[in-house]
């Protein structure tokens, strides 16, 4: 997946992350931030020196915006999907 090529994801779809990959402003990358226990999938947005945007798929959903570095870590960026034959159609 590159720069700014949001995926379409659909139910039973399995993601692929690359953590060697270089990660770019619009990169879909899996990502622990603050305040979560649990890993997070989203669009990464870096802003001025320390701060970051995460963006979701879906616009309804509010960004999630940190001003420190030690806010959040980004661990991969996804390199593939896998869709099971029975979603394709």
């Amino acid at each position: 997946m590159t720069t700014h090529e949001n995926p379409r994801l659909l139910p039973n779809d399995t993601l692929g992350f690359d953590p060697d990959a270089p990660i770019r402003a619009g990169d879909f990358v899996l990502a622990c931030v603050e305040d979560r226990e649990e890993p997070i999938v989203r669009i990464f947005y870096p802003h001025g020196r320390h701060g970051a945007a995460y963006h979701a798929l879906n616009p309804a959903i509010e960004a999630l915006k940190f001003s420190r570095k030690n806010q959040w870590v980004n661990l991969a960026r996804l390199k593939f999907i896998v869709r099971p034959v029975e979603t394709l159609g």
